[in-house]
C-alpha cells in the first residue's frame, strides 16, 4: 500500500490475524472509488474489482485460518450491512479482577489469539475472560 498521511482514499479496512503468532497480520482496504483494493501482508493480491475482490480474499484468508481482527469504515458514506457487536453490557460483571484486583472493563467485540467476542478484560494486568453467547 502506498505511504500517506492521510488515509481519506480509503473507505473500509480489514484487520486478519492468524493464531500462528509467526504469520503476519493482513490488511485488506477497499478505496472509496469502490473499485481499488489494496492488500497488505499477502499474497500481492491487490486489484480494481471492489467488494467481490474484498469477499473473496475474506473467504480465502478464513480458509487459512485467519480471523478478522477487526472490520470497520474508515470514510464509509453509508454502512456496509456489516453485523455490530451488541454493546450491552452482560449483568454479571466481575467486582474485580481474580488475578491482580483491578478494575474490569467490557468489550462487545475484543480480538485476540485468532477469536472475537464480548469478553471483560483487567485493567491492571491485563487478565481476560471471554463471554459465551
Amino acid at each position: 500500500m502506498p505511504a500517506t498521511d492521510s488515509d481519506a482514499h480509503v473507505q473500509h479496512q480489514w484487520i486478519l490475524t492468524h493464531p500462528d503468532q509467526d504469520r503476519e497480520d493482513v490488511h485488506i482496504e477497499l478505496w472509496t472509488d469502490g473499485y481499488t483494493v489494496r492488500v497488505d501482508g499477502g499474497d500481492d493480491e491487490d486489484s480494481e474489482q471492489g467488494r467481490p475482490a474484498v469477499d473473496t480474499l475474506l473467504a480465502k484468508y478464513r480458509a487459512a485460518s485467519y480471523r478478522v481482527a477487526h472490520d470497520y469504515p474508515v470514510n464509509d458514506p453509508e454502512p456496509m450491512d456489516d453485523p455490530k457487536p451488541d454493546p450491552a453490557e452482560p449483568a454479571d460483571r466481575p467486582d474485580a479482577c481474580p488475578e491482580c484486583g483491578s478494575e474490569i472493563e467490557y468489550q462487545a467485540e475484543h480480538a485476540a489469539h485468532g477469536r472475537s467476542g464480548p469478553a471483560w478484560l483487567c485493567l491492571g494486568c491485563r487478565w481476560g475472560e471471554w463471554l459465551s453467547p
